[in-house]
């Protein structure tokens, strides 16, 4: 497992905006991004009902002056090979990547490393058959 991206809300709303690369990536990944906020407990209704990226980074913005927001992490891990023969092993270039977000970062990271183990649990478990 792998970190992609760090981005801390707060810091990087400058002027109420996402900048340059940071706004490109946000906005690409923009559906995942908002569920990563609700999963994570942002639950306002303004960013969960967000349609277009320019509303969620408004109700962000707009969020971001009343409280902390957080971090959102982006992380990738390698898809897992289980063979016929027992054979164990790992693909980067076959990878899965999702955003996680919490109020602090060690928070995120606790679910990114919930989920890799999780992953890699279940590709033991196809191993095991």
């Amino acid at each position: 497992m792998r970190i992609e991206h760090i981005v801390h809300l707060d810091a990087s709303l400058c002027d109420d905006i996402f900048f340059g690369p940071l706004r490109e990536l946000l906005m690409q990944d923009f559906r995942d991004v908002r569920d990563a906020l609700h999963k994570g407990g942002l639950r306002i209704k303004r960013v969960e009902h967000a349609v277009t990226f320019d509303e969620l980074e408004h109700a962000l913005a707009r969020l971001a002056w009343k409280m902390e927001l957080g971090f959102l992490v982006k992380a990738r891990q390698p898809y897992f090979i289980v063979d016929g023969t027992g054979c164990f092993g790992y693909s980067w270039e076959l990878s899965r990547t999702r955003w996680f977000f919490d109020s602090d970062y060690a928070g995120a990271l606790r679910d990114i490393h919930r989920w890799a183990a999780h992953n890699r649990a279940e590709a033991q478990t196809r191993l095991h058959r």
